[in-house]
């Protein structure tokens, strides 16, 4: 692979572990700024995503189908019991003190009514705005929701701030944790798979989880070649791009993730 397939790929690699997938036919919009520390997972539900830096209003947007997963694809410890809390409009929730151990916060928020939100921790961050439509909704409940981490949170007390407009209702949940990469495998063909690393180092497949044929969420591996090649394309006239999703042996498809819109 050259320098510049390796960077091609890693800027794919980047937008796939910075971003939420979702699944057709909803509509959502998650507004990502550029200072929020967090890594979003996979969630079914509809949406688009725009990669914004902060304070800038008028994003670039990707439609992305289905959901790719790097939280799902880490062993978690847990340090806290799960708090779950419910609401109308802005709020505040005390996470209390960082158990010894943990390094960073899950959290999994929900509209339970159309609405847009914004959200941070200790304090709100403007430009992460999470719009929930009312075609998301079925039989006036929700099709999904949002997870993501807090990552490398400092020792010390800690609040997760929601600003409602107009008085929307959400529920959310957050627990202390900390994450540890699974290492990876090798299959059959000398493949390697797995998550990427945190100096960067990328597996030739990259775990995700996309949909099914039946629509179904699935586990599987992107095809590192494939990545780079998609991200080649990966401009306003030429997206959407359908990747297949393997089995960890790089050959048995189960599924396909959608990068574009």
């Amino acid at each position: 692979m050259t320098d510049r397939d390796s960077a091609v790929r890693g800027m794919l690699v980047q937008q796939v572990q910075s971003t939420r997938l979702v699944a057709l036919p909803s509509r959502r919009r998650l507004l990502i700024g550029g200072s929020l520390a967090f890594i979003l997972s996979g969630a079914i539900a509809g949406g688009a995503v725009s990669a914004i830096a902060s304070g800038d209003r008028d994003p670039r947007e990707y439609t992305l189908e289905a959901p790719v997963g790097v939280f799902e694809h880490r062993a978690t410890d847990f340090y806290s019991e799960t708090i779950l809390r419910a609401g109308i409009g802005d709020a505040s929730i005390d996470l209390g003190e960082r158990p010894e151990g943990a390094t960073e916060v899950t959290f999994e928020f929900q509209c339970t009514a159309p609405g847009t939100f914004e959200w941070g921790l200790d304090a709100v961050t403007k430009g992460a705005t999470y719009r929930c439509d009312a075609d998301q909704f079925v039989d006036g409940k929700a099709t999904g929701s949002l997870r993501y981490v807090f990552r490398d949170v400092t020792a010390g007390r800690h609040t997760i701030k929601i600003e409602a407009f107009e008085s929307a209702t959400w529920s959310l949940t957050a627990t202390w944790a900390k994450q540890r990469p699974i290492e990876w495998g090798t299959n059959d063909r000398g493949q390697s798979y797995g998550i990427p690393k945190p100096d960067g180092t990328v597996p030739d497949l990259v775990a995700a989880t996309g949909l099914s044929p039946s629509g179904d969420r699935v586990d599987g591996y992107l095809l590192g070649t494939e990545q780079t090649a998609a991200a080649e394309q990966f401009n306003e006239d030429e997206i959407p791009v359908d990747l297949p999703l393997y089995a960890s042996d790089g050959e048995t498809v189960v599924g396909a993730v959608r990068v574009g819109g």
